[in-house]
């Protein structure tokens, strides 16, 4: 497994990130806003996760991302609007 960064879904000025295979990582997170991360090799199986820093300021855009990138999940295709309804 691995985190990595979703293109679109992280705050404007945010810095992407993506971790090597079985690597651990350390990511800062200096902007505020919602991040969405996932495991490269099972972005398929919907293997995301969401982070939020201070306000979520940047929701309404990480939402309407959301319905492009649930296209390619062939499996819990409803996990990201689960954690995003959390925040």
């Amino acid at each position: 497994h691995n985190s990595a960064s979703v293109r679109g879904m992280i705050p404007a000025g945010a810095e992407p990130w993506s971790g090597k295979m079985s690597e651990d990582i350390s990511v800062t997170f200096d902007t505020e806003g919602v991040y969405v991360y996932e495991c490269t090799p099972h972005k398929m199986m919907a293997m995301v996760g969401v982070i939020q820093v201070g306000e979520a300021t940047n929701l309404d855009d990480i939402k309407a991302s959301a319905a492009d990138k649930k296209a390619s999940f062939m499996l819990n295709s409803d996990r990201l609007d689960e954690y995003l309804a959390q925040l």
